[in-house]
This record gives C-alpha cells, structure tokens and sequence, in this order.
C-alpha cells in the first residue's frame, strides 16, 4: 500500500529559511522562532525544553568538532 501527497502553488518569490519544524524568511526570524518555543511563549509541551536544550548541545558540540 502506498500513499502518496502532491502539493502544488505558484512560488513566493521569497528567501526561504528552513530547520526542524520551522520554516522562516530569513535565520533570524528562525532563531526567534525558537527563542519563543523556549520560552513557552506557543504553549509548553512536557519535556519539550529539555529536548530542545539537548538538541542545542548537541549541535554546538558537532560545530565544535567541525572547526578543530
């Protein structure tokens, strides 16, 4: 069985910044958008700040790494 999902539209002819669940203009408006969901500021999910702190280490740490 498979399912399949076309989506179609005309395009915005804007930038396009994109990571996890967001998809913004630009990397600042990204990095608010995550300034907000840590905040709680959507609403809090249970256990949501600690996965994303650990995310947020863990992509520092990978950065880190990259660069020695």
């Amino acid at each position: 069985e498979a399912r399949v999902l076309v989506l179609a539209g005309t395009p915005i002819g804007e930038e396009v910044a994109r990571y996890g669940p967001f998809v913004m203009n630009t990397d600042e408006e990204l990095y608010q958008a995550f300034a907000d969901v840590e905040t709680g500021r959507f609403g809090t999910i249970p256990g949501s700040t600690e996965r994303m702190r650990k995310t947020r280490e863990a992509n520092e740490l990978r950065n880190k790494a990259g660069k020695e």
